[in-house]
């Protein structure tokens, strides 16, 4: 795995979350990590209850994903969409 691609896309897909409970459940989870980790000085682990919050934060952000469009639409939604710009 390579870790700093990893990093970068979870980035690159922040910059697009708008859900402000999404970002609350991650910030909640980053201080978590930071705090286990410093205080047993272990290894990230997810407690049940920060699991539900990311869980029910994650859902409702997607839910507000209508639908997703296959390559084909794309191309003829652009398409169409420079026609009418002639």
């Amino acid at each position: 795995m390579d870790l700093q691609a990893e990093i970068r896309w979870i980035q690159e897909e922040l910059n697009n979350v708008t859900d402000v409970e999404l970002i609350k459940a991650f910030k909640s989870l980053l201080k978590y990590r930071k705090r286990v980790s410093s205080e047993e000085g272990n290894d990230f682990s997810l407690s049940p209850a920060h699991m539900k919050l990311l869980e029910k934060a994650e859902k409702r952000h997607l839910s507000g994903i209508s639908r997703s469009y296959t390559w084909d639409e794309v191309k003829n939604y652009v398409t169409d969409t420079d026609r009418e710009d002639d």
